[in-house]
């Protein structure tokens, strides 16, 4: 068994580093080598500033190609060519996906240690995974006060393992299977067989017509109780979750509870949790704007303030609040630290926003710019600017960008990396 499982885990381990290293290899066509060779082999290309791209998984670019990504489409820029083996800047990607500031705080250290030559430039965008990774924050703080918790689940080298991170990545989507499955008392195929009436209703409400929908219900005098009420928040819910509709998830179902807060009395535990899940996947609602609506819903409701259901999730998104201002003081430390090392060592440190509204992450990433009067990337705008014009092909998936929105930021990046150089075109 041991045998086995060592066997495997070597195997997992080492796709890891195949997918890996064909981020981070050269971007000369042909060339894989891993995070150390490489440096090594970019001695042979000869350039005016070594780049180093840092950050998360808008670095690394992971749902793309690694010709798609924004690091690979600068250094393959016409402009950064002066001849077949000079190059203005030599762009190495070290993104690392889900990497907090905390962890490229770590990563940079560990890059000054081992290479034998130091960047000249730095361009970093991260900040958004810290929201995610609250260990790596806490790491930061009091280790030994969350060194028991871990250790009572599994040891900590156990954690580390691939094996086991797909086991809790498995355990997890049953665990999701089941609270689906145990607590929607009417399932969405159950309420159109039995109640078409309440179907038509929930027709409505999937089309987004909830004017329609109420009329439906006053017309026909309808009295719809929880139970369905609940079958059809859920149905909603899951199509616009699906879809990657973050944002609209939170949207409705408070929406939805602030018109019917019975669901407080039990019927609405699937849909708040679809909630909390789709809280950590978007940037349009903070913890607290949520606790402000469940607060609302109390003023109008009193009687909810005794139910289960809603001592929990008001608790829950108030305490989130707290841990968010704590790990809101810390990205920012880690990114001033960032700028303070760039600087004790000579490094030109440029800062990238997020695409996307990653709220805290970007006013982190600005203000530290602005304390060190650092160069900004300012992506934000720009790709927000092109939305409302109508241009709906910068995003991939929520939260990264297409094809498309990685050579916007490839473009944005370059705008200001050849300040750094007076850049000529080539005749």
């Amino acid at each position: 068994m041991i045998l086995t499982i060592s066997v495997v885990e070597l195997g997992l381990r080492g796709l890891g580093l195949v997918i890996q290293t064909g981020r981070e290899a050269s971007f000369e066509d042909g060339k894989t080598v891993d995070r150390d060779s490489k440096v090594n082999l970019r001695k042979e290309l000869k350039a005016d500033k070594w780049v180093l791209a840092l950050g998360d998984s808008l670095t690394n670019g992971s749902n793309v190609s690694v010709n798609e990504t924004y690091p690979f489409r600068l250094f393959h820029k016409e402009e950064n060519r002066i001849s077949d083996n000079k190059v203005r800047f030599n762009i190495l990607n070290h993104g690392i996906c889900e990497s907090t500031t905390y962890q490229s705080l770590k990563q940079l250290k560990d890059i000054l240690k081992k290479w034998n030559r130091v960047p000249d430039i730095i361009i970093y965008l991260g900040g958004a995974a810290d929201l995610f990774s609250p260990i790596s924050a806490l790491q930061q703080e009091k280790v030994g006060e969350i060194v028991e918790d871990i250790e009572e689940h599994a040891p900590s080298f156990i954690r580390g393992l691939r094996i086991y991170k797909i086991y809790r990545g498995i355990n997890l989507a049953l665990k999701e299977s089941f609270l689906h499955n145990s607590t929607l008392d009417i399932t969405e195929d159950e309420l159109r067989d039995w109640d078409p009436e309440v179907a038509q209703v929930l027709d409505f409400y999937l089309t987004g017509d909830v004017e329609a929908a109420e009329k439906f219900v006053t017309d026909k005098g309808l009295e719809v109780p929880p139970v369905k009420l609940e079958t059809i928040l859920n149905a909603v819910v899951d199509r616009l979750f699906i879809a990657s509709k973050q944002s609209r998830v939170i949207e409705e179902t408070l929406k939805f509870l602030e018109k019917h807060p019975e669901l407080f009395e039990g019927f609405g535990r699937y849909p708040l949790h679809r909630m909390t899940m789709a809280y950590d996947f978007q940037s349009k609602y903070t913890a607290h704007d949520i606790a402000k609506r469940l607060l609302k819903i109390a003023h109008q409701s009193p009687n909810v303030l005794q139910t289960e259901l809603y001592q929990k999730y008001a608790t829950l998104f108030t305490e989130r609040e707290k841990s968010i201002q704590r790990i809101n003081r810390l990205r920012i430390q880690n990114i001033r630290e960032l700028a303070e090392i760039s600087k004790a060592n000579g490094i030109k440190l440029i800062l990238q926003n997020y695409p996307e509204n990653f709220t805290d992450a970007n006013i982190a990433l600005e203000q530290v710019a602005k304390e060190y009067g650092l160069p900004l990337v300012d992506n934000n705008t720009v790709f927000n600017e092109l939305i409302e014009k109508g241009n709906n092909d910068l995003f991939r998936e929520h939260e990264h960008p297409s094809p498309e929105g990685y050579k916007l930021m490839a473009s944005n990046v370059w705008k200001v990396l050849k300040k750094e150089i007076q850049v000529d075109k080539p005749n």
